[in-house]
Parts: structure tokens; C-alpha cells; sequence
């Protein structure tokens, strides 16, 4: 027999609303795995987004654009880990903010993010 899972997503919007009244006044950020661990990252993240979630965090940048995609513009999306310059481009081309966690890209911020307005912070 194989296990299964049904996520009940009217009982995960009800989850965010009570986490982001236990958090406030400080904004929820809500991470999410590729795929959501095998159920669909759509219709995890679109519930959230309609639920008012406006922070994603994602460990890569593919995941993030993703994420991007299915929100549209406005919501924060950070991504944890980069590879290379392409997942640079890729994050800066869809506005998501970057998680630059070794000392090779704080060393040497990215020519794309060097171009920006932003200043380019490491963590």
C-alpha cells in the first residue's frame, strides 16, 4: 500500500492567518520547498498569496522565479543559494532578493548586481 497525503488547504490558509497573528508585528516569512514536497508548489503558493502572505523564501533561485511567476509582482522572494552568475541574472531579471552565503560572492559581488541601485549586502 502506498501513503498518502492530502493537504487540506483551507485548514493551511487558516495555519498562516493564526502564524502571521502570533508574529505580528513582524512580517511571516513563508518558505517553500520545490514541488512542496511532492503536492505542487502552485497550489501551495497561490494559497498563501492570496491569503496575504508578501514573503517567500526559497533555497534556489529556479524555485524563486517560480515562485515569482505564480505571484506575480509584489511579494518579497529571497533565495537562498546561487550557483552562479546565471542565477544572478535569472533572480535580478524576476526581483528576487538573494541570500549570497560564502565568502567567493561577498568577495565579489556579481557585475549585474554591482549595476544596481541597491547596495549589495552580505549576510
Amino acid at each position: 500500500m502506498t501513503a498518502r497525503l492530502e493537504i487540506d488547504l483551507a485548514a493551511f490558509v487558516a495555519n498562516l492567518r493564526t502564524i502571521r497573528r502570533t508574529v505580528a508585528p513582524a512580517e511571516h516569512l513563508l518558505v517553500v520547498k520545490d514541488d512542496a514536497y511532492g503536492h505542487g508548489l502552485a497550489p501551495i503558493v497561490q494559497a498563501a498569496a492570496d491569503a496575504g502572505i508578501g514573503w517567500f523564501g526559497t533555497f534556489d533561485v529556479a524555485t524563486a522565479v517560480d515562485v515569482r511567476r505564480l505571484t506575480g509582482p509584489g511579494p518579497r522572494i529571497i533565495a537562498w543559494t546561487v550557483y552562479d552568475d546565471a542565477d544572478v541574472q535569472a533572480a535580478l531579471g524576476a526581483d528576487i532578493e538573494l541570500g549570497l552565503g560564502t565568502e567567493s560572492w561577498c568577495g565579489r559581488p556579481p557585475q549585474a548586481a554591482a549595476r544596481r541601485d541597491d547596495p549589495c549586502a552580505c549576510i
